[in-house]
């Protein structure tokens, strides 16, 4: 069976999106604070199979989704629902990476 393939936008796409809903409507402090690091770690990747360091990329998504449950508003909706459904459908075995293409060497983390 092959694993289905699709394509989407990217989570740095999504990442930027973010930045710039909370430049126009800015979230609480607390919703802002615990999901910045998540956001700042999405913002160098492309899709949810992607590491981040040593963390997988569907953590890294899931706790973002964890710490914007405060964040409100129609485009809030809209940005979270897509991170759910990206979540889900990446654990339903969908992948959005093109196979041909090749693992990064370095998503820009230094240990």
């Amino acid at each position: 069976m092959t694993t289905p393939l699709v394509f989407g936008r990217t989570l740095r796409v999504i990442a930027k999106d973010i930045r710039e809903e909370w430049s126009i409507a800015s979230p609480s402090v607390n919703v802002q604070t615990y999901a910045r690091p998540y956001l700042e770690a999405i913002s160098t990747m492309d899709y949810v199979e992607d590491m981040y360091g040593a963390e997988y990329g569907d953590m890294i998504v899931a706790y973002l989704l964890n710490n914007l449950t405060g964040w409100r508003g129609p485009q809030a909706r809209r940005i979270k629902a897509e991170l759910k459904r990206l979540l889900a459908d990446y654990n339903n075995g969908v992948r959005y990476r093109d196979p041909k293409r090749p693992w990064p060497t370095d998503n820009g983390i230094s240990v």
